[in-house]
């Protein structure tokens, strides 16, 4: 009866004690930082973001997805395509050490999102193992001569 009652006063002190885990976040080594931009016409719909790499190494970056975000929730669109400047890319850009990458992104907006006169976008990207990242949107506002719901 001792043994049972010093293995359950073990057992009760152990369930008591408070557990602490210390959650530590990896650093931010990239900033996506949208754009502000406007539409036009019938020009496809596009936002543009600068990747900033903080860190010492250059890191792959997977542009996996868009959202316009729409009251309280975010509409995902699918990426067309990616440019850099005038030229096609990969969905995956590479950002070098302590450098920035201008991207545009190419989607399309649903039609019944087209009568907005403005439109925020998210970008959303993984970046493999190389610490946090931080993310702002894109703002986009469409001319009057843009398409009309």
């Amino acid at each position: 009866m001792i043994r049972t009652l010093a293995i359950s006063l073990v057992l009760c002190t152990a369930l008591a004690t408070p557990v602490r885990a210390d959650i530590v976040l990896p650093p931010i080594s990239l900033y996506v930082e949208g754009q502000r931009g406007e539409l036009r016409g019938a020009a496809p719909d596009r936002a543009t973001f600068v990747l900033r790499n903080v860190s010492d190494e250059a890191m792959d970056v997977y542009l996996f997805r868009v959202n316009v975000q729409e009251a309280a929730m975010r509409v995902p669109l699918t990426i067309d395509r990616v440019t850099i400047g005038r030229r096609t890319v990969r969905q995956t850009v590479r950002v070098p050490a302590r450098s920035r990458v201008r991207v545009t992104v190419h989607f399309t907006i649903p039609e019944q999102y087209q009568g907005r006169a403005s439109y925020t976008i998210d970008l959303l990207i993984s970046n493999g193992s190389f610490g946090g990242w931080e993310a702002s949107p894109a703002e986009l506002t469409r001319r009057a001569d843009g398409p009309e719901k």
